[in-house]
């Protein structure tokens, strides 16, 4: 047979098999990566296990055959990392509209509460609507969705920060009237690193919104869908065997 033949009918046959090797290979990927911010006390990457939602995560993706590997930046790049594909979802992400339309979302795995803070000795701030805090100055995290009512209210005067500290740090210094926040997440981060500062900040009523927290994987990952409805039925059997409150249970969320 001629050489040049028989070269070009190797090439013919070799390709398609290692397109279809590559092809299963991609298709039975079970290493998960998700991105998120540090937040205290739910996940961040100093806390053991990286905190009570990343643990339920785990031991739920362990369960289902997956690993999972977390990463911790700022929250703004965390959305970009995973819009950019360099990332497969997001750990405790609110759900929004925007979100939706490029990432599947989990059954809920957690809870929080959106308050204001403000600063105890200013006079004392309350509000029924949005509309209200009109004449406020309020510190916010790039990125992050608080609210439907709070992320479409464009009238506000919002100041974006990167993360929690410098958003702490705003109010504190006088630098904004309000932030708004997880209760838990402003009250962990004063007790951790402001203790002496706790009585110098005090929560405004009524909370903003109680909000579940998913976890997310991008539209665009292979087998995206099933990755979240295998994760899903995990935390069902989890629920179920009573696994779950005793991982509530070791971080003291009982």
């Amino acid at each position: 047979m001629n050489k040049r033949i028989s070269k070009w009918l190797t090439v013919l046959f070799i390709a398609p098999l290692v397109s279809t090797l590559v092809h299963c290979s991609n298709k039975n990927d079970t290493s998960i990566h998700l991105t998120t911010l540090d937040w205290p006390p739910y996940y961040g990457s100093s806390l053991q296990g990286y905190g009570v939602v990343s643990n339920i995560v785990q031991t739920a993706f362990s369960d289902a055959k997956y690993s999972v590997k977390f990463t911790f930046v700022p929250w703004a790049r965390a959305l970009r990392n995973v819009e950019a594909g360099t990332a497969d979802g997001l750990l405790g992400a609110y759900k929004t509209d925007e979100r939706t339309k490029t990432m599947f979302y989990s059954s809920p795995i957690f809870f929080a509460e959106e308050v204001f803070y403000q600063r105890s000795d200013r006079p004392k701030i309350s509000f029924k609507t949005m509309k209200d805090l009109e004449s406020y100055t309020i510190g916010v995290l790039n990125g992050a969705s608080h609210s439907q009512e709070f992320d479409s209210s464009d009238f506000l005067k919002k100041n974006l920060t990167s993360d929690i500290k410098y958003l702490i740090d705003m109010l504190l210094h006088q630098r904004v009237d309000l932030i708004i926040q997880s209760k838990l997440v402003v009250l962990d981060y004063i007790n951790t690193h402001h203790d002496e500062d706790r009585n110098k900040i005090s929560q405004v009523e009524p909370i903003v919104a109680k909000r579940a927290l998913y976890i997310t994987i991008r539209k665009s990952k292979e087998n995206g869908l099933k990755i979240i409805e295998d994760f899903n039925e995990s935390v069902n059997m989890l629920t179920r065997s009573g696994k779950i409150r005793s991982i509530l249970e070791d971080y003291n969320f009982n």
